[in-house]
């Protein structure tokens, strides 16, 4: 290597260095918080706890959620793409339901100074979901899913 080489060599490796915080800061954005979510049903009747329960499990569904636990008024599901993974807790009653942010692999998720950021298909995804799940319930025809 000639010493012009060198010198390039080493000038890219210490920039690269340099500028990877950035890169990094800029891959996680605002953490997505909905808060509690109201529904309305295309009749306006009132949904019976179970129907909530099935119309997040099919919302989730049709965005590719999957359920990895439940307690009583609160679903977990997971949604996962090549190595990121999302998992979620769905709190629900009869007449609305909050999304709240559970773990993550790989979604350069941080906590830093009590604002939470995350990649930015949490927050597609998160959306996505509530989205799937308000429609679930405003086109359900009696019971059925």
């Amino acid at each position: 290597m000639t010493r012009f080489t060198l010198r390039a060599a080493m000038l890219a490796v210490s920039l690269a260095a340099l500028c990877a915080p950035s890169w990094a800061a800029r891959s996680a954005v605002a953490m997505l918080e909905l808060g509690r979510q109201q529904v309305v049903t295309f009749d306006g009747q009132p949904l019976a706890l179970a129907s909530m329960r099935k119309a997040i499990l099919y919302g989730g569904l049709t965005r590719r959620w999957t359920a990895v636990g439940e307690q009583p008024g609160v679903l977990d599901l997971q949604a996962a793409n090549g190595g990121h993974v999302v998992v979620v807790e769905v709190a629900y009653d009869a007449a609305s339901y909050e999304i709240r942010y559970k773990s993550s692999a790989e979604m350069s998720y941080d906590n830093a100074g009590g604002k939470p950021v995350i990649h930015p298909k949490y927050n597609q995804w998160v959306n996505d979901l509530s989205t799937a799940i308000r429609a679930a319930v405003r086109t359900r025809n009696g019971e059925r899913y």
